[in-house]
């Protein structure tokens, strides 16, 4: 949790800090402005259909939430060691990642990959190169629009049918996509128009995927702003009058 604005008030200290569920902006003075939720929260408010409530249903709520939380941590280090191998790329550093090197999951933790976590970002790379990409354009490039903040995974460019095409991936360690996923990364499109980013093809890429022989899947979604709009429209019913966690503490503790 970040802290971005500290304000005494007599004896009390009132803290506003940003989470995961907020972006903000800085002004030239360097202080935080223009709160704007993450395109995750909002588009946790789009159904994940029927096989995921029989996943719940099938594990209990206690046991899922732990399993989802498991799952969570190894993407977040998955995505992280990916991250580092995409900015070696656009460094043009070719010593890349070793196995033994640590990678912070959601709680902050280092921790190097499991092999199952190392096989999922062998299969990013086969995917990499068989793509042929000519040229990374960004990695976790955070925007933000009128809206709502999100960080995009990857830009890139390669060539298909002879001319350029500018792509738009987002990465994923879970063996199902679901139409929250698609919704997201029509979210990440929108952010792409209003900064001015050009976005030819999006994709969801699936990595350490089972069901294939390369280990990976990737899938090309169109550009559907529905989704987005949809899952907006109920998060501003629940949420449109919320701000960043703001608390008051006391300037000084003592037993006596």
């Amino acid at each position: 949790m970040k802290i971005i604005f500290k304000k005494k008030i007599g004896d009390i200290m009132q803290i506003t800090s940003l989470d995961e569920r907020w972006y903000a902006e800085l002004d030239n003075m360097g202080r935080y402005k223009g709160y704007r939720p993450s395109l995750t929260w909002i588009i946790s408010y789009t159904p994940k259909g029927e096989g995921y409530e029989r996943w719940i249903g099938g594990h209990g709520y206690d046991e899922s939430q732990i399993l989802m939380k498991e799952a969570g941590e190894r993407g977040s280090r998955v995505h992280r060691a990916i991250e580092e191998l995409l900015k070696k790329y656009m460094n043009n550093d070719r010593k890349g990642i070793n196995m033994i090197d640590e990678f912070i999951d959601l709680d902050g933790t280092k921790k190097d990959l499991a092999p199952d976590e190392w096989h999922a970002v062998m299969t990013f790379v086969q995917w990499f190169k068989q793509k042929k990409i000519k040229k990374v354009l960004s990695s976790e490039l955070t925007l933000l629009t009128k809206e709502f903040g999100c960080t995009l995974d990857t830009r890139y460019i390669y060539e298909k049918g002879g001319r350029d095409i500018y792509g738009l991936t987002d990465f994923k360690t879970s063996q199902q996509n679901y139409v929250s996923s698609e919704g997201q990364l029509s979210g990440q499109i929108i952010a792409c128009k209003e900064n001015g980013l050009r976005v030819d093809e999006a994709s969801i890429l699936q990595v350490g995927y089972r069901k294939t022989i390369k280990g990976y899947k990737e899938t090309v979604y169109p550009f559907q702003p529905e989704l987005f709009e949809a899952a907006y429209t109920f998060w501003k019913k629940e949420n449109l009058k919320k701000k960043p966690y703001q608390r008051d503490y006391p300037l000084t503790l003592n037993l006596l």
